[in-house]
C-alpha cells in the first residue's frame, strides 16, 4: 500500500463529517419501499366469491350445455376484480452523481482532495397481490478519480482489504407475505430502523453500520434477516422477532471477509454458513396517541449483546424523543475485542510533530449510550415552514483525541461515535412552492472541543431533477474529531503485492486537518 493511498484513506475517514446533507430521502423522493411493514388489513369481500369454485365445464356439443352457457352467471375477470394484477412488476431506481472537495490546513489548494462519486440504484418491485411482495435493489458505485482497486486499510494487524472500482452491491432482496393477516413475514436482505434518534441512533441495532448524521442519502446496505411482526392493534402493541444472518453495526462498509471476527475473543472465524453464528433480536412497541415506547435487544455469538429502549411524545407544539442503550462492549476488530485488557498500538505512544499519540483499548464495560432531542415547527406565509431541532448524545464508549490515529489504523474509528458528549442543532426551511430546502446543521464534539457547521441547499428543477449544494466549515481544537490532522512517521504497512511470508515497510502518513468542504450533486429518480 502506498503512503498516498493511506493518506487518502485517512483523509476520507476524517471527511466523513460532511457526508451529504440533512433531510431524509422520503421528503425528496417519496417514501421508500416499506420492506414488508404491515399496513391495515384489507376488508374481506362481501357477497359471493368473485371467482366461482371450479365445477364441471358445460358441454358445448349439447343443447343443454349451450343453454347453461347462455343462462349462467357471467364469468368474472380476475384482473378487473383486483385478485391478480395485470402489471405486477415495477422497475425504477435513481441516478446520483456528486463532486466533493476538501480544503485543508497547511496544504496547497491544488492538492486538495477531490472525488466524483457516482451511484446508480435499480430496483424490481413485484406486488401480484396485496398480501405478497418481492423487492430487489442493486447498486453500482464508481469514482473516475480512483483506481480500479481501492485500498481501505493496510496495517499489520488487519491485513489489506480492497474494493473494486466500479463496484456492485446488493442493497435489498426480500420477500414479504402474511399468514391469516395476523403474522407478517419479511425474508431476505432488508432495512429495519429501530430507535428514535435523528442525528445519533445507537438503538439502531439492525443497521449494517451507524448512519452518518449529515447524510442526505442513506447509502448503507441492508442486512440479511428473517423478520416476523405480529401487531395487536386492539391494545396498540406490536411484537417483532428477527433472525439475523450477518453482523450488524460494523465500523466499516465492508464488514469482514472470509467469515466473521469474534469480538468477544478477538479470533477470526474463517468458515461461512455456521448455524451458531445466526443471531436473534426482538422488539416490543406500544403505540399511544401522540407517541410510542419500545424495548428491544440483540444477541449474536460473535457480536456484543445489546439492549435498548426508546420513547417519543409531544409537549404542546414540541416533539420530544429519547433512547438509551446498554452494550456488552464496542464491536471493535482484532485485538480490541471484548475480553481484551491490554492496550493496542500500531503507532507507538509518543509525541510526533507536537501531537501526542496514545494506545487504544476497550472502554469501561458495559457501554452506556443515551440520546435526547426535541423538534419544533412553524408554518410561515407562502407555503413555507421552518423546523428547529436540538439533540444531545452521551457515550461512555468514547476515546480521547490522541487515540484517534490508532483507532483509524486499527479499523475501529467510527465518526460521530468516538466522543463522550455531543450536541447537535439544526434549522430546516422548506418552501413547497419554490420546491427548495435549506438546512443549517451544527454538530459539536464537546469532549475534544471540535465542531462542524454545514449549510445545505436542495432545489427540484425540471420536475424530476434534484440539485444539491453544500458548504461545511470545520473548526475547534486541532486534532479533535472535526479538525483531525497529524503526521505519523515510520508506520509499518504491508508491502504490495503481498508476499509469503508477509513483509512490511515503514512509511510516513500525513493527514491535513480539514477547514472547508464543498459539494454539489445531481439526483434523479428513474
Amino acid at each position: 500500500m502506498t503512503v498516498r493511498a493511506a493518506a487518502l484513506l485517512l483523509g476520507l475517514l476524517a471527511g466523513n463529517a460532511l457526508a451529504q446533507g440533512r433531510p431524509d430521502e422520503e421528503a425528496l423522493f417519496g417514501a421508500p419501499p416499506d420492506a414488508g411493514t404491515p399496513g391495515a388489513p384489507a376488508a374481506a369481500p362481501s357477497g359471493p366469491p368473485l371467482i366461482p369454485s371450479a365445477g364441471p365445464a358445460p358441454d358445448r356439443t349439447s343443447a343443454a350445455g349451450e343453454q347453461q352457457i347462455l343462462t349462467g352467471a357471467p364469468a368474472q375477470d380476475a384482473f378487473a376484480a383486483g385478485l391478480v394484477k395485470e402489471d405486477a412488476l415495477k422497475i425504477g431506481g435513481q441516478f446520483y452523481i456528486r463532486a466533493i472537495t476538501v480544503i485543508s490546513q497547511d496544504q496547497d489548494v491544488g492538492q486538495s482532495s477531490l472525488s466524483l462519486p457516482t451511484l446508480l440504484d435499480v430496483y424490481l418491485d413485484a406486488r401480484p397481490t396485496d398480501r405478497l411482495r418481492a423487492f430487489v435493489l442493486g447498486r453500482l458505485t464508481y469514482d473516475p478519480l480512483l483506481g480500479s482497486t481501492v485500498f481501505v486499510t493496510g496495517v499489520p494487524t488487519a491485513g489489506i482489504q480492497s474494493v473494486t472500482n466500479p463496484a456492485v452491491y446488493l442493497d435489498s432482496a426480500w420477500l414479504s407475505f402474511d399468514i391469516a393477516r395476523a403474522a407478517f413475514f419479511t425474508v431476505g436482505r432488508q432495512h429495519v430502523k429501530w430507535g428514535a434518534g435523528q442525528y445519533f441512533n445507537p438503538d439502531d441495532f439492525l443497521a449494517s453500520r451507524p448512519r452518518d448524521p449529515l447524510a442526505i442519502f442513506d447509502a448503507r446496505l441492508g442486512v440479511s434477516m428473517l423478520r416476523v411482526q405480529i401487531p395487536w392493534e386492539k391494545v396498540g402493541l406490536n411484537f417483532t422477532a428477527v433472525a439475523v444472518f450477518e453482523p450488524t453495526q460494523n465500523t466499516n462498509t465492508l464488514g469482514t471477509a472470509g467469515g466473521s471476527i469474534n469480538v468477544i475473543t478477538g479470533t477470526q472465524n474463517n468458515t461461512n454458513g455456521v448455524l451458531e453464528d445466526v443471531g436473534g433480536a426482538g422488539q416490543i412497541e406500544y403505540d399511544f396517541k401522540g407517541g410510542a415506547v419500545g424495548v428491544n435487544g440483540l444477541a449474536q455469538k460473535n457480536r456484543a449483546w445489546r439492549v435498548g429502549a426508546y420513547a417519543t411524545g409531544g409537549l404542546g407544539d414540541v416533539d420530544l424523543y429519547a433512547e438509551a442503550v446498554v452494550k456488552q462492549c464496542l464491536d471493535l476488530p482484532n485485538s480490541l475485542n471484548c475480553g481484551a485488557t491490554a492496550a493496542s498500538s500500531i503507532v507507538q505512544p509518543g509525541t510526533y510533530g507536537g501531537y501526542p499519540f496514545g494506545p487504544v483499548q476497550q472502554p469501561s464495560l458495559p457501554v452506556y449510550q443515551a440520546v435526547a432531542g426535541a423538534t419544533y415547527s412553524l408554518n410561515l406565509e407562502g407555503n413555507k415552514s421552518i423546523t428547529f431541532g436540538v439533540e444531545y448524545f452521551f457515550n461512555t464508549g468514547s476515546f480521547g483525541s490522541k487515540q484517534y490515529p490508532n483507532l483509524i489504523l486499527e479499523g475501529a474509528y467510527q465518526p460521530f461515535y468516538v466522543g463522550r458528549n455531543y450536541l447537535a442543532f439544526s434549522a430546516t426551511l422548506l418552501d413547497t412552492t419554490a420546491r427548495t430546502t435549506w438546512v443549517l446543521t451544527t454538530i459539536g464534539n464537546l469532549s475534544d472541543v471540535s465542531a462542524i457547521t454545514r449549510l445545505d441547499f436542495i432545489v427540484t428543477v425540471l420536475s424530476y431533477l434534484q440539485v444539491e449544494a453544500y458548504t461545511a466549515v470545520d473548526y475547534g481544537h486541532l486534532g479533535g474529531e472535526f479538525r483531525l490532522g497529524f503526521t505519523i512517521p515510520d508506520v509499518q504497512f504491508y508491502t504490495t503485492p503481498p508476499t509469503n511470508p508477509p513483509t512490511t515497510k515503514p512509511a510516513t502518513v500525513t493527514v491535513h486537518s480539514p477547514i472547508l468542504q464543498l459539494g454539489v450533486g445531481l439526483r434523479m429518480a428513474l
